[in-house]
């Protein structure tokens, strides 16, 4: 395929890479001066393969409808020379997946999960499913910056033209299950294929495996085995995290996240109980609220809600065997109860703390007192 040195306005420098959706080329906008990564279509594409064209302007028609940091922008679109192009921002940097060989830790990597998070929420936010999230398209730079990208086959609004029951698009290894079989997909599909991406980011390998491409959509289509435990194939990691990408990798989409939003909102939690420093005094309210009303909210209030269930099935079954052994447990564990709600009523437990506290302030007094002064310097 020849390739002119122009395209537009935009000088062809190198090329970057190849696939099924065109030739990618670095590229320079000589009148700013601005390096931009320029996709583009064989010359004959409108005449071989018309639905490719469409779903390469549909990848322009995507991109160019949001703005956002951790979305790829789009300057321009267009024809020259014979080739349909787009021409977008250049992210000079490394794909998703290629964390897994820098050893970095997992505060790293979930912020990373929550930079793209961030970038599907927003696509999403707008009517528009990715459809082929995967960790090469999700790059990040030398700042850590980073970018979700190629919105070939993504779904604009209620666009049927492109989505056809039965179709199937997307990279095997990441399609939810609805995808596989070709069913009419939504919002939930890229929490699925996110959540195949934070698994292979944070353990180094794939939830679901099979000896080729055509056996992983056949076991995909009919998914029911849960993926083991993130923290199983990397132990360490902590079972809030294990929470969040299991709910991502249910088969059936009810189960999972409704929303990218609600997603993106246990990722943002769990970084807050990742991080202990990040939780400040002005933050910790909001993150306890967030914990009471987040789906991986800390279970001690259903333990203890168990617990308290089997104690009630425990003194009817003793009431029922035993009934004097009922009343006598119960007269015991009532009294210092009853005791207990007493002195709360009268103040003394009040009284009592402030006393502690009192005692306590004054026994750090005295040490201070009693603690030799630093000597003072005099000028000569």
């Amino acid at each position: 395929m020849r390739i002119p040195e122009r395209i537009g306005k935009y000088r062809l420098i190198a090329e970057l890479g190849a696939g099924a959706m065109g030739i990618v080329f670095k590229a320079q906008q000589d009148v700013i001066n601005r390096i931009v990564a320029i996709k583009l279509l064989p010359e004959d594409a409108e005449r071989s393969d018309p639905a490719l064209v469409k779903r390469f302007r549909n990848e322009a028609l995507a991109a160019a409808k949001i703005v956002h940091p951790n979305l790829v922008t789009v300057f321009g679109v267009g024809k020259d020379a014979g080739f349909n192009y787009i021409a977008m921002e250049f992210v000079e940097g490394n794909p998703l997946d290629s964390v897994i060989a820098e050893n970095r830790s997992v505060a790293d990597l979930w912020a990373m999960c929550i930079q793209a998070a961030k970038g599907i929420a927003a696509a999403h936010g707008v009517g528009i499913i990715h459809r082929d999230m995967k960790p090469k398209n999700v790059m990040y730079d030398q700042d850590g910056l980073v970018k979700v990208l190629d919105f070939g086959i993504a779904r604009i609004g209620d666009d049927a033209q492109l989505t056809k029951v039965g179709t199937i698009m997307g990279s095997p290894p990441y399609m939810s299950p609805e995808q596989a079989r070709g069913d009419k997909v939504d919002a939930r599909t890229d929490v699925f294929s996110f959540g195949v991406v934070m698994y292979e980011v944070l353990t180094g390998m794939r939830p679901f495996t099979a000896p080729d491409a055509r056996q992983m959509i056949l076991d995909r289509q009919k998914l029911k085995k849960p993926a083991p435990p993130v923290s199983i194939c990397k132990p360490g990691i902590p079972w809030y995290i294990d929470r969040v990408v299991s709910k991502c990798l249910y088969g059936d989409p009810r189960e999972r996240y409704q929303t990218s939003k609600e997603m993106l909102d246990d990722l943002l939690l769990a970084q807050y109980l990742l991080d202990s420093n990040k939780v400040s005094v002005t933050a910790l309210p909001e993150a306890c609220k967030k914990a009471a009303e987040t789906s991986i909210a800390i279970p001690w209030k259903r333990i203890g809600r168990t617990c308290f269930a089997a104690l009630l099935f425990f003194l009817l079954g003793i009431s029922v065997m035993a009934p004097h052994v009922s009343v006598a447990f119960l007269i015991t564990l009532l009294i210092p109860l009853l005791v207990l709600e007493l002195f709360k009523a009268l103040g003394l437990v009040k009284r009592f703390r402030d006393r502690q506290t009192e005692k306590e302030l004054r026994a750090k007094q005295k040490k201070r007192a009693a603690a030799p002064s630093a000597p003072s310097k005099t000028g000569a």
